[in-house]
């Protein structure tokens, strides 16, 4: 599941930068990393949501980098 969720992740994050993601530090700051306004993560959180079928809690928007979104996203 985690390889499936970064996958859906990485390509929510190409769509909102139309850039490609070629390498995707899991530890590093995502809005950092890629560098993302608020209303890109705004947006991030919106098309996550839209490819995965579900409503994501607010508090993944709290995440700060890729590993800890993806743990708060299993809890769920």
């Amino acid at each position: 599941m985690e390889e499936e969720l970064l996958i859906k992740i990485t390509s929510t994050i190409e769509q909102i930068t139309h850039k490609k993601v070629d390498k995707f530090d899991m530890n590093a700051n995502i809005r950092d990393q890629l560098a993302l306004d608020s209303m890109q993560m705004v947006q991030f959180f919106s098309l996550l949501e839209m490819e995965m079928d579900k409503e994501l809690p607010l508090s993944l928007m709290n995440a700060q980098t890729a590993n800890e979104f993806v743990c708060l996203l299993k809890r769920e």
